[in-house]
């Protein structure tokens, strides 16, 4: 980060944890170099700022810096690097366990500034997470700002992910199932998220709940929102937690939305599992757990999938279009028979 030229890039390289359920580039404050303006493009420092997760309440601070990001490919058998034009990124160099990401409340007993994080955070619909955070639009999306010797012109922005790697710009969908998604009015080039429900095909009903879904190849768990009154008899557990091997097991859909606040036909994805609390990451689209979130009557109900449908699907997300896909890995691996 923060290097004009290929060799500077090269030998500078960290490996960054990839995330669809954040956004935002994030580097070691002493990873980025000073600015010369020569070989080495840096701006700032600017406002101090945050990123908090809110999965495990870790918060990162530091400062804002504006600077071009590498990415080393590989494409057949040469290994080369891209870059993005300069975009906003965090500097850290404190790290502390929070009571919470919005009040950023610091356990001063967990807060250390020996920080070593490298994190690409490059979903959409991925608001503001914690006060001084300012990653709330696609301008802080690494993937989606890729430039080249025609500005990017020519580069269609988005990614594919698979278990096996990233696959920067969008050639075709040809493949994917594909689901149309919504412009965000409020953040321009956003994307509302896609329809999603999840149910309990063994418990009473009603037990299948429909809202807003998001594939989050952050976590290994899975995080359903639903008001507690509306929880079916016997799906949660004292640590509101699904229960392992749970009747019937649950499924999960995600397609277009049919305008009655259902997931329309045909579902992009759709797949069953059987409920687990696991201590490794299993080899099917089942979560390591899932654990449920209680709102209120008037918030939506949400499902984060986590990254395990990776180990199924391929996915895709067309940032010029607007669409996201999902396309069944073949031939299928075990564990995915019952993933359609």
């Amino acid at each position: 980060m923060g290097y004009l030229n290929a060799s500077g890039a090269n030998s500078n390289l960290n490996t960054y944890t990839i995330d669809t359920g954040s956004l935002g580039t994030i580097v070691t404050a002493s990873d980025l170099p000073s600015s010369d303006g020569v070989n080495t493009l840096v701006i700032g420092p600017g406002s101090p700022g945050a990123k908090c997760y809110n999965s495990s309440n870790n918060a990162f601070f530091g400062n804002y810096y504006l600077a071009p990001v590498d990415i080393q490919v590989t494409d057949g058998g040469s290994t080369t690097s891209i870059r993005t034009n300069p975009l906003i990124v965090l500097a850290v160099n404190q790290f502390c366990k929070v009571e919470n990401c919005k009040t950023l409340t610091k356990i001063t007993s967990t807060c250390t500034s020996s920080v070593d994080f490298h994190y690409m955070g490059v979903g959409f619909d991925r608001g503001s997470t914690a006060p001084g955070d300012l990653f709330s639009s696609p301008t802080a999306n690494a993937f989606l700002h890729v430039t080249d010797a025609n500005n990017g012109t020519d580069i269609s922005p988005g990614y594919i992910l698979s278990a096996n790697g990233v696959t920067l710009g969008i050639n075709s969908t040809t493949g994917f199932n594909t689901i149309p998604l919504t412009a965000d009015t409020s953040v321009p080039g956003d994307w509302n998220p896609q329809c999603a429900c999840y149910s309990f095909p063994g418990l009473s009903a009603p037990n299948q709940f429909c809202g807003t879904g998001l594939l989050d190849v952050g976590i290994t768990e899975m995080f359903i929102d639903l008001p507690f009154a509306q929880r079916p008899p016997g799906s949660f557990d004292s640590n509101n937690k699904v229960p392992a091997n749970l009747t019937g097991g649950m499924n999960v859909l995600m397609g277009p939305d049919d305008g009655t606040g259902a997931c329309g036909s045909p579902a992009a994805a759709s797949y069953s599992f059987q409920t687990l609390q696991a201590t490794t990451p299993p080899t099917s689209p089942a979560p390591t757990y899932s654990q449920w979130i209680d709102i209120t009557s008037t918030d939506k109900i949400f499902v984060n999938t986590g990254r395990d449908p990776l180990n199924c699907y391929n996915y895709l997300f067309a940032g010029q279009l607007g669409q996201v896909g999902f396309q069944k890995v073949s031939p299928e691996p075990a564990g995915c028979s019952g993933a359609n």
